[in-house]
């Protein structure tokens, strides 16, 4: 009898503990939680709208007109991410220290000089009306939030003491153009080569990739000019790292199957990451709706439309295409006169008087910016041009192009013929589209401008004489690359590699040129199996490119290098030894082969390049690891050579053993002794808070970025097999959409980042968004769905 009442005493007790614990949780819960509302009017409306937000995230506008229906998106959109959105406008416009002070003060220098103002009112005098109109609805939407939120703005807003301000249609193609300049990635690339090839000998700068010739002004001519460049990328890349976006961050991948071969008999498109992950932005995942169309998917903040997802008849997505889109110019300019030469012959230069308020200064901060036929003057100090030797940039993204079209184009599409027309007018940042439709047919599109320049005057140093009217070459877009939506096509496509078209009936396009000929071999031999293993191996391989062209060989050089090794060394040979190439956030082989391939790099390229120019080449990810690659499989290259120990000539099989020592020192220190440490989460958690050089923070990120991206490409298998089950720990892992036409009523997709602006709303991992002739519902894969906002919004 004692012992039951002791039971029951303590069932009592814990019964008393989970009351109290629900209520605490719940007063906290009301706390927190997104405040329904029941009415917003927003002037100007011609009926009302309604606005749902599910479980999952997911905004559904229905509206019963397309103006209507616009506005209440950028309504919509402002008020979950208005200060995200206002932060790139500021940036775009040089006005970042009127809020933030002395420590923005470059940045705006920066953006003042590149003009991003002044292009948006030239761009908006070159678009289609339709996209004026959706810029014209998509304002007046982000206004009634900003005039709504007078008296409550947004707690940044709050913290810095400062009250949101109105949008203009301009304001939008100034963050678009801001957001794309900040995604291209070849100006650096051609600074860091006219860099290389300046401070090293021909004959060694040549071998690091011979297909690229060069030619480099003497140095006493650009020496001043090339300061100028210098500082600039200096204060972009400090620009990023204060916005949050690591130099270097790359991966985004897109996916898409014909109906032979996806597993449900229907085209099948999978992306990951659409832009990459180079965008100052987290998406917002909105379903669009009035009588003209429906479409659903990805959209970023600050620009109406979609750009990655469905509508009723096709799914679209993107993935950066690795294209040149920047050319340097020599001028010779006359600062006193205000004038350029051509020739012997002067003409005016245009210049712009500038003023930067910086937040408690009591007088604003005056200077010129100049340019040359739209191309800014590189200027990045307060300094006056004192030389007369000058840079121009030239930029794809300074040339006319209307993606307000294409966004509004592609809602609407139907056929490949509709895809292909929108993109026609889509201009920066390049993009490589995927497309797939209901009937079962999958292809490709470049978008952007593509330039054919002839190789024996690459920038940077071209000079401007003869004067151009333009960019030389422009292709035309009909002749940009693509690939028909057809049938009979695999397509991968990565901002790794570009795709390549297979001239078999099957197109094997994108991860690496090895991939893709081993698809091609397996087509020609007629082994080209059409079932679901196969899908997985090709819209989920992650296999290590490198570990299936280098390793072998580096394990054969450990085996036969004449030393004695230890326990710890041997364990972590036979662990590679027994590797499958397969990436992930567990795999001990994956992040030791990584960090030795990163000791192996600096031994090959720091003696000769230094500290800082090793740091900008780590910083190009597109181009580290290819020339990395074609340098290790030469047996004889004078990049071997270490030009710190005079009188020994190292070989590769040096610099491949002293790699794997200095990995694993790193690893002891880092982890210690038990190699099943060795993998990229204990790593980072290792390093967090660390200090690094840049370059191996580059490269970590980019490593271990690249072992998350696996991790969807995993689950991504789920997906593809209409597991219903949801994506556990979908926020570490990005972004991801699925669109199956074999059950076309539904998407699936996993979106991380801020979800509604009281709080972080409780999101499910998997949403599916039904489409049906009586409207549309949202479906939760965990079968508990309600709508946490429901929000009906008339006119006055």
């Amino acid at each position: 009898m004692q012992i039951w009442r002791i039971i029951l005493q303590v069932l009592f007790f814990l019964l008393m503990i989970l009351l109290i614990g629900g209520q605490l949780f719940y007063f906290q819960y009301q706390q927190i939680k997104p405040e329904p509302r029941e009415k917003v009017r927003i002037p100007g409306l011609a009926a009302p709208v309604n606005l749902r937000v599910d479980a999952g995230g997911v905004a559904h506008i229905a509206a019963r007109n397309e103006p209507d229906l616009i506005t209440v998106m950028g309504y919509y959109v402002a008020s979950q991410r208005l200060w995200e959105m206002d932060l790139i406008r500021r940036a775009a416009r040089g006005r970042l220290s009127e809020v933030f002070g002395e420590e923005t003060f470059e940045f705006d220098m920066l953006f003042r000089n590149l003009q991003f103002d002044s292009l948006s009112a030239y761009l908006y005098q070159n678009i289609s009306p339709e996209s004026k109109e959706w810029l014209t609805w998509y304002s007046r939407g982000v206004n009634h939030f900003v005039a709504e939120s007078r008296d409550n703005a947004p707690l940044p807003y709050q913290m810095r003491g400062i009250q949101p301000q109105p949008w203009q249609p301009r304001d939008i193609l100034a963050l678009y153009r801001c957001i794309s300049w900040l995604m291209t990635e070849s100006w650096g690339n051609d600074f860091f080569f006219w860099q290389l090839y300046r401070q090293l000998p021909p004959e060694l700068s040549k071998t690091l990739l011979p297909e690229i010739p060069l030619d480099v002004p003497p140095a006493e001519e650009y020496e001043a000019a090339i300061q100028h460049l210098k500082k600039t990328r200096e204060v972009a890349t400090r620009f990023k790292r204060w916005m949050g976006i690591v130099p270097g961050a790359r991966h985004s991948c897109a996916r898409a199957l014909d109906s032979t071969l996806a597993p449900s008999a229907k085209a099948l498109l999978v992306t990951e990451q659409p832009f990459g992950r180079r965008i100052p932005l987290e998406w917002i995942e909105l379903h669009l709706s009035c009588p003209e169309w429906e479409a659903a998917g990805f959209s970023l903040p600050g620009m109406p439309g979609i750009f990655a997802g469905r509508n009723r008849h096709i799914a679209w997505a993107s993935t950066p295409a690795l294209s040149d889109e920047t050319d340097y110019y020599l001028e010779r300019i006359d600062p006193a006169s205000k004038t350029y030469f051509r020739g012997n012959t002067k003409l005016p230069l245009n210049f712009i008087k500038q003023s930067i308020g910086i937040k408690n200064r009591e007088r604003e901060v005056t200077f010129l910016i100049y340019d040359i036929q739209r191309r800014p003057v590189l200027k990045p100090s307060l300094e006056d041009i004192q030389f007369p030797s000058a840079l121009t940039l030239d930029w794809s993204g300074w040339h006319p192009g209307d993606e307000v079209s294409t966004l509004l184009r592609l809602a609407r599409a139907q056929t490949w013929d509709d895809f292909r027309e929108a993109l026609s007018s889509f201009k920066v940042p390049a993009q490589y589209f995927l497309f797939t439709d209901s009937r079962g047919h999958a292809g490709w599109q470049y978008a952007g401008v593509l330039t054919q320049k002839p190789q024996d005057n690459r920038p940077p140093g071209r000079e401007s004489n003869p004067p151009r009217p333009g960019w030389p070459n422009v292709l035309p877009f009909e002749k940009n690359p693509f690939s028909p939506g057809s049938s009979g096509q695999v397509i991968v496509c990565s901002d790794v590699e570009n795709p390549v078209p297979d001239p078999l009936s099957t197109t094997a396009a994108g991860a690496s040129s090895l991939r893709t000929a081993q698809f091609r071999e397996n087509a020609a031999a007629n082994q080209f199996p059409r079932n679901a293993a196969f899908i997985d191996s090709v819209l989920f391989d992650d296999r290590s490119i490198e570990f299936l062209r280098i390793l072998p060989e580096w394990l054969n050089i450990m085996a036969q290098r004449e030393w004695t090794p230890g326990h710890q060394q041997k364990d972590i040979l036979w662990v590679l030894s027994q590797w499958n190439g397969k990436e992930g956030a567990d795999s001990v082989a994956a992040c030791f082969f990584r960090i030795w391939q990163w000791f192996v790099l600096r031994n090959i390229f720091l003696d000769q390049m230094g500290e800082e120019l090793f740091d900008q080449f780590m910083e190009l990810p597109e181009l580290y690891p290819t020339v990395f690659l074609h340098t290790i499989l030469e047996k004889n290259n004078p990049w071997f050579d270490d030009k710190t120990t005079p009188g020994i000539v190292e070989t590769r099989e040096d610099l491949v053993f002293t790699g794997f020592s200095k990995a694993m020192a790193f690893f002891d220190q880092e982890l210690g002794e038990e190699i099943y440490r060795w993998h990229w989460q204990d790593l980072r958690e290792a390093l967090s808070g660390k200090s690094s050089s840049a370059s191996l923070e580059s490269f970590l990120w980019d490593q271990s970025a690249f072992a998350r991206f696996m991790v969807v490409r995993q689950y991504g298998k789920r997906l593809r097999a209409y597991a219903e089950k949801g994506l556990e720990n979908h926020s570490d892992y990005g972004n991801l959409i699925v669109v199956d036409w074999g059950k076309p009523d539904i998407y699936r997709s996993v979106v991380s980042g801020p979800l509604a602006r009281g709080g972080l709303l409780p999101s499910s991992p998997t949403t599916g968004l039904a489409l049906t002739d009586g409207g549309l519902k949202t479906v939760s894969w965990s079968k508990s769905y309600k709508y946490l906002l429901n929000i009906n919004i008339d006119t006055e």
